[in-house]
């Protein structure tokens, strides 16, 4: 499940981006959709966020300072390999966020990074039809601090993991202006599970252990309308790591075909947890060249706790993107 800005056209459209044809961020979203690039052309995608600001906020109004930071969202290459298939090389950071709570005893706080590297392969079943399959290394990092107020102590736990990820995809043109996507996304093995809680108290102590380590499982339907100068997007996504931890997203996104040197998209995305909810909304200007064209906007992220206690964080930033072709294949 991908809860922050990703990918390359998607990270506008709220992630939307399933049944989306033709995008470098295809590789997070659905691997069939590179099938369906213009021309076969290779190009090199990269998106970042230039200034992210993010802020704690309790339902009382108080507010604690706010934290200015950058990173990578998506690096990807892909070309042509054979006849009518597609290879894609990627790196993303694709989720990062920060979860509070209070409660009379104790106040918490959780960051969540996540990461994925990896290869994709797409190639087309048919004119109007294309398969695609995602092979990737999951690396995911989780740091809970938490402060007891009686007696005064703390406890910091570093779990880091790293897993085998495959997420094959389909995606069907029904007609000219409708297409329909599928994808799965499957954590299947556990390479590297690594953890150590540190205790701080009278004395220090120091213990290791080997996390839990659930496999994640997601199931993503997406659609696709074109209609004149628009391109609406829709996505629905079911995934669970355990039989209590179940979630569920929807995002949609619009693509605005303003002229030949211009576009605009935006989009909206929420993602129900058992523990928590979260909201995204996204906004860029595509500006377009031949061999270039570069896209930049806003994002706006909330996290918001179920639990008593819990408290709502923001973030605020700058996100763009832009891709580079390389060369044309000829046919």
């Amino acid at each position: 499940m991908i809860s922050s800005p990703a990918g390359h056209f998607e990270a506008f459209l709220g992630n939307a981006g399933v049944a989306l044809e033709g995008s470098a961020g295809n590789v997070l979203f659905n691997p069939a959709g590179l099938a369906f690039t213009s021309d076969r052309k290779s190009f090199l995608s990269v998106a970042g966020t230039a200034i992210g600001y993010s802020e704690l906020g309790q339902s009382e109004g108080l507010k604690s300072e706010g934290r200015l930071s950058s990173r990578p969202l998506f690096t990807g290459y892909s070309s042509p390999y054979e006849e009518n298939l597609r290879i894609s090389l990627f790196y993303s950071e694709f989720s990062n966020y920060t979860q509070y709570t209070q409660t009379a005893v104790s106040d918490q706080e959780i960051t969540y990074e996540r990461s994925l590297v990896g290869l994709s392969y797409a190639g087309d079943i048919s004119a109007k039809a294309a398969w695609g399959f995602t092979v990737a290394v999951d690396w995911q990092e989780k740091d809970v601090m938490t402060f007891q107020k009686t007696p005064v102590s703390s406890e910091k736990d570093f779990q880091q993991q790293m897993f085998f990820y495959l997420q094959p995809g389909l995606m069907w043109q029904v007609s000219e202006t409708y297409t329909t996507g599928l994808s799965v996304g499957w954590r299947a093995l556990n390479i590297d599970s690594e953890g150590n809680t540190i205790t701080g108290s009278a004395t220090n102590e120091l213990r290791r252990y080997s996390p839990d380590s659930d496999n994640l499982l997601g199931v993503t339907v997406g659609q696709s309308w074109n209609l004149e100068r628009w391109k609406i997007l829709a996505d629905l996504s079911y995934a669970f790591e355990s039989p209590q931890d179940k979630f569920w997203s929807l995002s949609l996104g619009a693509h605005t075909y303003r002229g030949s040197e211009m576009d605009v998209l935006f989009g909206f995305q929420h993602i129900g947890g058992e523990s928590y909810f979260r909201d995204l909304a996204s906004f860029g200007v595509n500006l377009k060249q031949i061999h270039y064209q570069s896209t930049i906007g806003l994002y706006v992220q909330t996290f918001n706790g179920h639990e008593e206690g819990a408290l709502t964080s923001s973030e605020l930033g700058v996100i763009f993107s832009a891709a580079f072709e390389f060369w044309q294949k000829d046919h």
